[in-house]
């Protein structure tokens, strides 16, 4: 009895330590094993021969590195990956120390300054004149951020002279483009008006950025950049007929590729020439551009400028009350997170510029106090930035000199990883004598388990079935109910809908019978006509809502305006005789994967619907606005009246069947559930926005691409 007390104590306890051992082991071995392939997948890429592509592979690898290790496990899978590069290939070891640099760009500058040296020692020897390009605009782009000019300008004019006369273009010109920024911000920093070497840079960034805009992945937003800040150069140094010529190029631009960021920048570049040259209207217009396209995107800074820079054109112009308005305006732009002295400087400036002009000279003057108090503190913030812009550069030149100790902290990390890596294994062999024995002894104990184990699991797999099935039979249970709802409502309407023009024609008949005059039997012939056709659209309504629920989802590309023109065309003489004007906007070059027909017959359902309450006997004329328009990867059509509109208290059942929401509807009550139940059908949605006495707005949404 002793013998086995102390025996069930010994196996509890090495129960314990066993599950806790296996704990370790499997945390370490995941972490490593993932590492390890990680390390392996890194080389292997960093061997491929395409050279175009070697660039962007260490962008995205060096994003990946970052994002998936913390600090201590990154430097521990970088130290692995520069001691397991190949040692014969320099060209590899090269490349590999170009992804370490990249890796620790933003977060430890001098370890990447370390890795793009010994980078550069291996390109050199290999000869390499692209690698060595890339890495010393690196090497360049570091010592721009720590204010160390001269070094960076140096470093990029070697650049010129490595790629001159070789076939790296794209190189050639981002080295320009690189050069020219230092060039521009020395002028900016100095308050000097010769930027001729600025714009000699840019035009040759150009020159060669043109000989390669054509490959695949070439980014158009640096020919527009250029072309923008050649512009700002021209208009620095009093150049304005020049600035405005490349200012148009690079609009030019942005609108071809779509860039819709950049055409807000230049169209405030551009109407600030205008308005320099007098030209108010024009400048007001692009400022208006301006401003709209900086609130869409949500660039509050650039709008704030946009506003007051409005505000300062209707002042000139002598429009006061417009540019109180645009003050207003920037003043409710100017969210915290831009609320500083130089931004509140300008806004109390417009507003000293604004009661000047009034001839309020109180109010002007105390917004110029208001103005120099802020004056003042910027010009102190300004001397302050300047100190620790000087302190940063003296501190990164110092540290650039104590470079040489990370080589030796690096050789002492890696004895230290050794060291625990011959530990870990001695304790490894230990834990795997001790698994065996466990395995060995609980084998029986353990295949019970998994009887057990899978029997619950197949119970409770059984039981969700069971639930599952609960579940699809009262959905179509429900489903079916709603159906024969529907189509006994459908049935009594129907009945009622035909029995109504029938009755009509019988009694048209019967008056006929007793009219002898030729005039007013053709009056009553054409009543006969009209209640026919009256039945024949009902009739085809009811054919369509039919076909709806039959007709195959067979999804293809549609041409927006081709499907838009075909259905206008089918109700020019329903126009025409309510005197309605159809408008399309913003309807080119807008496809969607969708079934044609249903979306036809969705869309004529709303026009006709338009159509029918428009106000014809409204003085001006009654048009309907038909625009289709792209976002967040829908297809949105929308179609506005401007007729009778509706009640609230009707518009959430206007959509069911047979509901007439207006004492004018001439229909059966089936256009709008129609539509409803066919754009249900091809995935999108059907929105109204709709206000009495002043119109409708129906808006339909579908995914660009549809789910099948």
């Amino acid at each position: 009895m002793k013998n086995f007390f102390l025996n069930s104590i010994i196996y509890y306890y090495l129960k314990v330590f066993i599950g806790v051992v296996f704990f370790i082991i499997l945390l370490r071995h995941d972490t490593y094993a993932q590492e390890t392939v990680d390390v392996q997948e890194v080389i292997e890429l960093l061997k491929t021969e395409n050279e175009s592509n070697k660039d962007s592979l260490t962008s995205v690898l060096a994003r990946r590195i970052r994002k998936g290790y913390n600090i201590e496990n990154r430097n521990e899978f970088l130290q692995r990956l520069d001691q397991q590069l190949d040692s014969e290939d320099l060209t590899i070891k090269a490349f590999g120390q170009f992804l370490i640099s990249r890796v620790y760009i933003e977060s430890e500058t001098f370890y990447a300054l370390n890795a793009l040296d010994k980078g550069l020692k291996w390109a050199h020897e290999v000869n390499d004149t692209l690698l060595i390009a890339w890495l010393n605009l690196d090497k360049g782009q570091i010592h721009r951020r720590h204010f160390n000019f001269d070094t960076a300008y140096e470093i990029y004019l070697n650049n010129l002279f490595l790629l001159s006369n070789s076939r790296y273009h794209y190189e050639l010109g981002y080295t320009y483009q690189l050069i020219s920024g230092l060039l521009y911000n020395a002028n900016l920093y100095t308050s000097g008006l010769d930027y001729s070497d600025v714009i000699y840079n840019l035009k040759q960034s150009l020159h060669y950025y043109s000989l390669v805009k054509s490959s695949p992945g070439f980014n158009n937003a640096l020919l527009v950049d250029n072309n923008n800040t050649i512009g700002l150069a021209f208009n620095n140094s009093q150049q304005t007929d020049s600035a405005l010529i490349y200012f148009q190029k690079a609009m030019s631009l942005a609108k071809k590729h779509n860039i819709t960021a950049w055409e807000g920048v230049l169209s405030g570049n551009i109407a600030n020439l205008y308005i320099k040259m007098n030209q108010l209207d024009t400048g007001i217009a692009l400022l208006k551009t301006d401003q709209r396209i900086s609130l869409e995107y949500n660039q509050v800074a650039s709008a704030f400028g946009a506003t007051l820079s409005l505000a300062k054109a209707y002042i000139r112009k002598g429009d006061y009350e417009k540019a109180k308005l645009e003050i207003d305006e920037a003043e409710l732009i100017l969210v915290p997170s831009i609320r500083n002295a130089q931004n509140m400087r300008l806004l109390l400036n417009a507003y000293s510029k604004y009661y000047e002009a009034l001839g309020d000279w109180e109010k002007a003057y105390s917004y110029k106090n208001m103005l120099f108090t802020i004056q003042d503190s910027l010009a102190k913030t300004y001397n302050t930035l300047a100190l620790e812009r000087a302190e940063r550069k003296y501190f990164f030149i110092r540290q650039s000199r104590e470079n040489d100790l990370l080589k030796e902290r690096n050789e002492l990390l890696a004895k230290e990883i050794k060291t625990k890596n011959i530990l870990f294994i001695v304790s490894l062999l230990f834990i795997l004598i001790i698994i065996i024995y466990t395995v060995l002894l609980y084998n029986q104990y353990k295949i019970k388990r998994k009887l057990n184990n899978e029997l619950r699991e197949k119970n409770l797999k059984i039981e969700s079935h069971r639930k599952e099935l609960e579940s699809e039979v009262e959905r179509r249970t429900k489903e079916l109910v709603e159906k024969n709802i529907e189509l006994d409502k459908y049935l009594y309407h129907s009945s009622h809908d035909i029995r109504g023009p029938i009755s009509t024609i019988l009694g048209l008949y019967e008056v006929s019978n007793l009219e002898k005059s030729e005039k007013e039997l053709k009056r009553l012939l054409s009543l006969v006509a009209n209640c026919a056709s009256t039945m024949d659209n009902m009739l085809k309504k009811m054919n369509d809502l039919h076909n709806i629920d039959k007709m195959a989802e067979f999804f293809h590309p549609v041409d927006i305006s081709y499907t838009l023109n075909d259905i206008i065309e089918s109700f020019n003489s329903l126009s025409k005789e309510k005197g309605v004007t159809i408008n399309q906007n913003n309807i080119d070059n807008i496809q969607v994967s969708t079934n044609e027909k249903l979306l036809e017959l969705a869309i004529s359902n709303l026009l006709e619907n338009a159509i029918i309450f428009s106000k014809t006997n409204s003085e001006s004329p009654y048009t309907i606005n038909i625009e289709a328009k792209t976002e967040n990867d829908n297809t949105i059509i929308s179609i506005q009246d401007f007729g009778e509109g509706m009640k609230e208290e009707v518009i959430e059942n206007i959509f069911d069947v047979y509901y007439r929401a207006s004492s004018k509807s001439s229909g059966n009550g089936l256009g709008l559930f129609i539509a409803k139940k066919t754009i249900n059908k091809l995935g999108g949605t059907l929105e109204v926005n709709s206000k009495f006495q002043e119109g409708s707005t129906f808006k339909i949404i579908l995914p660009i691409i549809a789910k099948e």
